[in-house]
C-alpha cells in the first residue's frame, strides 16, 4: 500500500526536533515530527521535503533527506525519513505559526533514561487528561498506547512509534518497561 503521509526525523547533535501542533489544524496541540499528508502525484520524498520546508520555514537546500528509514501503518501507511541537520540549517529553523505553535528538542539521553509508558486506551479513568482530550479526535482508537511526558509536553501515539523505531534503528539502548 502506498504511504498516505511521510514525516521527517531531524536530529542536531543528541536531539530530535518535534513541533506542537498549531491550535487552528487538525490534532491542535499534538506533539508530532514535520512532515504530512502526500499530494496526488506526489512522490513520499517530494511531500516531506515540501511539508518540511512549509512547516520549519527552511529551503530544500538546507538538508539532505535520507532515503525512508521505515514505513509503518498506523492507522494509515506513512514513509518515516532521516537527516541530520547542521547549525546552519539550526539557526535558519523559522516555524510557520500557522501550522507549528512552536518546536522543541528532544534529547536522545534524555529518552534514554526515561521509559515509555503504556496505557489501556479502555481504562479511561487512568489516562493523562491531556491525553483524554487528544483522543477526542480520535473516537474509534482501542487497544494500547504508548506515551513520553516531556517537560509537559505528551508524545504520544504514532510519534511515540516512530521514536521507538528510531531508537531501535540506531541501536540505542532505552528503558523500556
Amino acid at each position: 500500500m502506498r504511504p498516505l503521509a511521510a514525516v521527517l526525523i531531524m536530529k542536531y547533535q543528541d536531539r530530535l526536533l518535534l513541533e506542537v501542533r498549531a491550535p487552528n489544524i487538525s490534532q491542535p496541540g499534538e506533539v508530532c515530527f514535520p512532515g504530512g499528508k502526500v499530494e496526488a502525484g506526489e512522490s513520499t520524498l517530494a511531500a516531506v521535503v515540501r511539508e518540511s520546508c512549509e512547516e520549519l520555514g527552511l529551503s530544500p537546500q538546507d538538508f539532505e533527506v535520507k532515503v525512508p528509514l521505515m514505513r509503518l501503518t498506523h492507522p494509515r501507511p506513512i514513509e518515516v525519513y532521516f537527516t541530520e541537520i547542521s547549525m546552519v540549517t539550526y539557526h535558519k529553523i523559522n516555524p510557520a505559526p500557522a501550522e507549528v505553535e512552536e518546536i522543541f528538542w528532544l534529547p536522545l539521553s534524555w529518552l534514554k533514561a526515561h521509559p515509555v509508558e503504556i496505557f489501556d486506551l479502555a481504562q479511561t479513568k487512568n489516562l493523562p487528561t491531556t491525553l483524554q482530550g487528544y483522543l477526542k479526535n480520535y473516537p474509534l482508537l482501542s487497544g494500547y498506547v504508548k506515551t513520553w511526558e516531556y517537560k509537559g509536553r505528551l508524545i504520544w501515539g504514532l510519534t511515540a512509534q516512530i521514536i521507538q523505531n528510531f531508537l531501535r534503528n540506531e541501536g540505542i539502548k532505552y528503558d523500556k518497561r
